[in-house]
């Protein structure tokens, strides 16, 4: 039989289990939010880096097509090899990319290191960019010639293409530019950067029959992967604002089509092309 002391022992006994239960929830969540915050702290800091950023890009300029090969197929085994001769056009292009700073191997700590131990100052870490471009040209196919026949459609030729590229920088002036955020380092004033992108494109060839006597230039269109390459040069004129000028070359896919017994192929073919355009960083 329980007496009214051992009760009032057994309840003084569960108060301070449930306060101790209590106690150990609020440390462990004390725990939990310290050990929160300073992950977004890490996290902060990590997304407050000025040289990592997301940017748009626009560009114009000229397109300089060369020529490309033009095979038509008149049934019966019997083929016609000409070519596609194409004069300068326009394009232009829009990109949304991202700019990021290429992560240290060994080779590169053991380098920083032993600059530090030099007393040296260690080299920065490069950025790198991907990028989401829209690129878009005009071009005029002014001549087409198939075995003895010369046409001159004059007319205009369309490739478009959704490239996903890579840039590296290959070289940066001594010279910097000084932003006004004193918490942002000096930046090269010019950098050179060499890209790479792959992605589809569509294109498509109006129809030259009329002109023929063949009647056999077809319009044709398709799409395909298309490459590039670019190396841009690049100035930072504001906090915020970079200017271009850039080369390159695009290669585009090659197209069909065939209507009863007659094909007609457009070969891939290349695009050399000079733009300059306009960065804008978007940083946090």
């Amino acid at each position: 039989m329980q007496t009214p002391r051992t009760t009032r022992m057994k309840d003084t006994s569960m108060k301070t289990s449930i306060r101790q239960q209590r106690l150990n929830a609020v440390v462990a969540a004390l725990a939990i939010g310290a050990t929160a915050g300073a992950w977004a702290a890490d996290e902060t800091t990590k997304e407050r880096d000025p040289r990592e950023f997301t940017y748009l890009q626009l560009a114009g300029g000229a397109a300089m097509a060369t020529s490309a090969p033009v095979n038509v197929g008149l049934g019966a085994s019997v083929q016609l090899h000409g070519r596609a001769s194409y004069d300068r056009g326009t394009l232009w292009g829009a990109t949304l990319g991202y700019q990021f700073l290429r992560e240290e191997d060994e080779q590169d700590k053991e380098k920083r290191l032993a600059a530090v131990s030099r007393g040296e100052t260690p080299k920065e870490a490069q950025p790198m960019r991907a990028e989401l471009e829209f690129w878009n040209a005009s071009v005029t196919r002014n001549t087409i010639q198939v075995a003895a026949e010369t046409v001159h459609p004059n007319d205009k030729v369309k490739p478009r293409a959704l490239f996903l590229n890579v840039a590296i920088p290959i070289g940066e002036s001594e010279e910097f530019f000084q932003p006004e955020d004193p918490k942002r380092l000096p930046e090269p004033l010019w950098r050179t950067w060499l890209g790479a992108g792959v992605g589809p494109a569509n294109l498509s060839y109006p129809s030259a029959s009329a002109l023929s006597g063949c009647n056999c230039l077809r319009q044709a269109s398709g799409s395909g992967l298309a490459y590039q390459l670019k190396l841009q040069f690049e100035r930072q004129v504001s906090e915020n604002t970079y200017l271009f000028t850039q080369i390159g070359r695009v290669w585009l896919p090659g197209v069909s089509t065939t209507q009863g017994t007659q094909t007609t192929d457009y070969s891939r073919w290349g695009m050399n092309n000079l733009a300059v355009g306009v960065r804008w960083a978007f940083r946090d």
